[in-house]
């Protein structure tokens, strides 16, 4: 446990699934003393290189999303602030003020996808990191080829996360300013039905 007023210097280890065969570190055979030590250290030396490689880019992928939090809160603060404003100017009918409350919960929604997005993304590569290291200290050509694939699939994973996560912010924020431009558009009488029109046809297209 970390002393009262103290800070965690290092990031807790982290590991991919790990178990030591045994046959590989004894040998087939009865080996003498100095080959079976050999091995063993071997495998030790193995194991902290993928927990380094492990708890390293944990600790980088943590370290950025918690910033992209801390950012994501500051920005959301300022949102509030500006609806503040913008809420008492929607009541008392003041023309245009529909769109700057679309506006920050366009913003709300774009960067709720792109911290969401970037989460996807650092966990997909610090899967394949994991993967990747698992692959360069195998030592076994079998494990090799199956932490290769892993990690391709852990880096596609985070991929198809990441950008899955952009589109949902994306199109929330389109929806949120066609929703204050619809908003505005009754206010225009006739006119406004052909602006309705347009805001419905970009939402097909988003």
């Amino acid at each position: 446990p970390v002393p009262e007023g103290g800070v965690h210097v290092l990031p807790p280890l982290t590991l991919l699934e790990e178990k030591l065969d045994g046959a590989r570190l004894s040998g087939r055979e009865k080996a003498h003393a100095v080959g079976a030590s050999a091995r063993v250290l071997l495998a030790i030396n193995a194991l902290a290189f993928r927990a380094l490689a492990s708890t390293s880019a944990d600790a980088v992928a943590g370290t950025i999303v918690a910033a992209a939090a801390v950012a994501s809160t500051a920005i959301g603060r300022s949102l509030t602030v500006v609806d503040s404003v913008a809420g008492p100017l929607l009541r008392i009918g003041l023309p245009g003020s529909e769109l700057l409350v679309g506006a920050t919960g366009a913003s709300r929604a774009a960067v709720a996808g792109a911290v969401e997005g970037l989460r996807a993304f650092l966990a997909g590569g610090a899967g394949a990191t994991k993967h990747l290291a698992a692959a360069l200290s195998s030592g076994s050509a079998d494990r090799l080829v199956q932490s290769l694939q892993d990690g391709t699939h852990e880096l596609a994973t985070g991929f198809e996360g990441g950008v899955a996560a952009l589109a949902r912010g994306f199109t929330g924020a389109v929806g949120e300013a066609l929703e204050s431009v619809d908003t505005l558009a009754h206010r225009l009488g006739p006119a406004g039905g052909l602006v309705r029109g347009v805001t419905g046809t970009a939402r097909h297209l988003a």
